[in-house]
């Protein structure tokens, strides 16, 4: 009887597991097919190619917004194999559980100022930030927006409290990126990422 309910306990943790991946796996091809459509659709190099695949029918059209996030921007960094998409970040702040969200306060890249964005780190399927704490000064972060790839340079990283507000880099003059994210490990610390524009290129 012991040895039975053994195997159960196996084949129902291998199922559990194996449903699991599956979620992930199917919630990562949804991500990266939105990731995809926002930047064939934002593209500013058109061919004949890209063209057949933007046009769709109206109907079609209707039933893709209800299936595909209103994605912003797209946020890449290589160093940590990012690549995921950004939204302006709800009253409630739910934006966070389903993509990386950008402070009502921002600047978008177009626009001089500072494009602050935050998403959760750990371990969870919508902690988008948690390999953050493997960028280095020196990195590169690119932001798609509107037909346009930003290339940001990371200069500058620090830890503050977590108290709902942080001092951020305001300017006139300059472009700049700022990642916010809770500092693993702790309950009251945050981390803040700077990145300063480099260049810009369309796509």
């Amino acid at each position: 009887m012991i040895k039975k309910l053994s195997i159960i306990l196996i084949m129902l943790s291998f199922l559990i597991a194996l449903l699991f991946f599956l979620y992930t796996y199917i919630s990562n091809k949804k991500i990266e097919k939105n990731i995809n459509e926002y930047i064939e659709q934002t593209s500013v190099i058109e061919n004949e190619e890209q063209n057949e695949i933007v046009e769709v029918q109206d109907d079609d059209k209707e039933e893709t917004k209800k299936k595909t996030l209103n994605y912003k921007a797209i946020i890449e960094i290589p160093s940590i194999n990012l690549k995921q998409g950004i939204v302006d970040v709800t009253k409630n702040f739910n934006s966070l559980y389903y993509a990386v969200s950008a402070d009502s306060s921002s600047n978008y890249p177009d626009e001089v100022g500072n494009f602050i964005l935050y998403a959760h780190s750990g371990n969870c399927n919508y902690c988008y930030f948690k390999k953050l704490k493997n960028v280095e000064e020196g990195d590169t972060v690119y932001i798609y927006y509107n037909g346009v790839k930003y290339h940001y340079e990371i200069y500058d990283i620090y830890n503050i409290d977590k108290t709902g507000k942080a001092g951020v880099i305001r300017t006139d003059t300059e472009h700049y990126v700022t990642l916010i994210t809770c500092l693993q490990g702790t309950n009251d610390k945050q981390v803040v990422y700077i990145g300063k524009l480099v260049d810009s290129t369309n796509y």
